[in-house]
């Protein structure tokens, strides 16, 4: 898997035959992470081939302001076309918070869905 690395936060993706996994792991408390994430997002969406996977399964704290640039990243990808598939990790209370209010985007976001991973 390729690496990138913004301070805590560790985003990790490949592509397969499936499509691209990416994979965040660490933490992300940036104040302004839109500038750094939105061009990494919008270069990995251009690198995709086929559906996208977001796995935030092991990440361990994203603050609120690092929602936007996914958000950002999902709708661009929904733009596409291509399917998105958001992962978390259910165990994890903020994240079971966080993505089950992203659930609402999957109303207006034809090809987004969201699943619970329990390992």
């Amino acid at each position: 898997m390729k690496q990138i690395e913004i301070d805590e936060l560790v985003i990790l993706y490949e592509n397969n035959e499936k499509g691209m996994l990416i994979k965040w792991t660490g933490i992300s408390k940036e104040m302004d992470p839109s500038a750094k994430l939105i061009p990494i997002m919008n270069s990995l969406l251009e690198e995709a081939s086929g559906n996208l996977i977001l796995d935030f399964y092991d990440l361990e704290y994203i603050n609120s302001a690092s929602v936007v640039p996914i958000i950002t990243f999902v709708k661009a990808a929904d733009e596409r076309k291509i399917y998105t598939e958001i992962q978390y990790n259910p165990q994890l209370s903020w994240q079971k918070s966080m993505f089950k209010a992203f659930t609402a985007l999957t109303k207006i976001l034809k090809y987004l869905s969201i699943k619970e991973i329990r390992k």
